[in-house]
């Protein structure tokens, strides 16, 4: 994978390389997704699970990482392409309140999906803060 992250307006992204392994679990109802890359220079890990709440109809995750000790709840929905639109809420760990983002996912060909993350910028007003694009490995 290629995680791309924007930490000022108007500066050029940031990009590093890394991996993710992504498994189905719960007698396949549960993904979970391990993401080992560089964040700021750091190392940075984390773990997402995400299915489907049959009783709700809304696709759902949970991601954790290495440079906080919160988790984000997200929820969302997917179209028959499996493009999906999820708004997931956290605690911000450098203004201790909570925070908003909002995430789409897209496949550009059957072995490339791409992550988009988008959140409030200095201004307040929506930005992208990262887009991982994920490359499926041949088996």
């Amino acid at each position: 994978l290629t995680v791309k992250s924007w930490h000022a307006p108007d500066a050029p992204p940031t990009t590093d390389p890394g991996t993710a392994t992504r498994k189905m679990i719960l007698g396949g109802r549960v993904m979970v997704e391990e993401v080992s890359s560089q964040m700021m220079g750091q190392p940075f890990h984390g773990q997402g699970l995400h299915g489907f709440d049959n009783t709700t109809g809304k696709y759902w995750s949970t991601w954790n990482d290495s440079m906080s000790t919160g988790v984000m709840v997200s929820e969302g929905s997917c179209d028959a392409d499996g493009a999906c639109a999820i708004t997931g809420t956290f605690n911000d760990p450098v203004s201790g309140k909570p925070q908003t983002s909002r995430m789409t996912t897209r496949w550009t060909d059957p072995g490339t999906q791409v992550f988009e993350m988008y959140g409030p910028g200095p201004d307040g007003k929506e930005t992208k803060m990262m887009e991982i694009t994920y490359k499926k490995r041949a088996q």
